[in-house]
């Protein structure tokens, strides 16, 4: 499923029926979280095709602005595709410059479509030509979270390189590493660490990066993001914690659930940790040494600082 196609199943709910996201809320736990709520809530909606549809084909109440609609849908639909020819000839006649930023009802921009579908060059030429990186949806999502939930680390790098916002959340409280840990894209998650997404932000329900990824069975990115500082003791809204979504995983007859209790024992026996440093087996050259020099200066301010006056002078 698509993230497009999730956001709409989500704002069906919150449109047809009012209220949807308190009945959306209902089918969100910790077991399967955010994901599996959104594709269980597509299931029931009969209208979600339909309307996607009708948006689709630009069939709007015609008024003096339909043109312009009909020349936004069409931008759109050429950014979902990759139509890259397409999209420069609908930027030059636009000739403004918030054309390219104009949204469908759901709040999708142009480039939310083509990181959607994995479209590098048309993300590329989009921000060339004045895209805003960091504008959000109806439900907050930005370009950033869409390309993190699909795995596509070259987009995301390329929208961070020109001003993409990592700390930024959605209306749920979801961020970029939050999508990327659900789906278990290691690089882009340490990509995204590297570039100071809080690896302990908690959603609104009170899901972080660390439970999505002791809920895959994925033991590297459980050390990668507490080597960035993880909360192992941050609880969700039923009170549960990293370890215990480990542990329920660990005992499902399964194959991956060797992976949970290697998860599960990790955490236990390191519960301890506090630094960075204790990570040393996850951690790059790079990071590593820059550590220990921070560390080792420090160490030399505080000895510095604790000698008599005489002396320090």
């Amino acid at each position: 499923m698509s993230f497009r196609t999730r956001e709409l199943s989500v704002l069906s709910e919150f449109d047809l029926r009012g209220g949807g996201l308190a009945a959306l809320r209902s089918r969100v736990d910790w077991r399967g979280g955010l994901i599996k709520a959104i594709a269980a809530t597509a299931a029931d909606l009969v209208g979600t095709a339909a309307r996607k549809s009708l948006i689709g084909v630009g069939v709007m109440h015609r008024s003096s602005s339909a043109r312009e609609r009909d020349s936004r849908l069409t931008l759109l639909e050429a950014c979902e595709q990759g139509e890259d020819d397409e999209i420069l000839t609908m930027l030059d006649e636009a000739g403004k410059p918030s054309f390219i930023n104009q949204t469908d009802p759901e709040g999708w921009s142009a480039i939310m479509f083509a990181c959607d579908n994995g479209h590098y060059e048309t993300v590329r030429l989009l921000i060339e030509r004045g895209a805003a990186v960091n504008q959000r949806s109806r439900l907050g999502t930005t370009a950033l979270m869409i390309a993190c939930s699909a795995g596509f680390e070259e987009i995301a790098r390329l929208l961070i390189e020109n001003g993409a916002d990592v700390r930024l959340c959605a209306q749920s409280g979801w961020t970029a590493l939050m999508e990327a840990c659900s789906g278990g894209y290691l690089s882009t998650a340490r990509m995204l660490l590297e570039h100071g997404a809080p690896a302990a932000q908690s959603s609104v329900h009170g899901d972080t990066a660390l439970m999505r990824a002791c809920m895959r069975g994925d033991v590297a990115l459980v050390k990668l993001l507490c080597s960035y500082g993880a909360r192992r003791d941050a609880v969700d809204r039923h009170g549960n914690t990293a370890v215990d979504a480990a542990r329920t995983f660990a005992q499902r007859p399964e194959p991956a659930d060797k992976q949970h209790r290697e998860i599960a024992a990790w955490l236990e026996r390191t519960r301890h940790w506090v630094t960075p440093l204790h990570h040393l087996e996850v951690l790059t050259a790079a990071r590593a040494t820059a550590l220990l020099e921070a560390e080792l200066l420090e160490l030399v301010v505080a000895r510095w600082r604790a000698l008599p006056t005489e002396a320090a002078v």
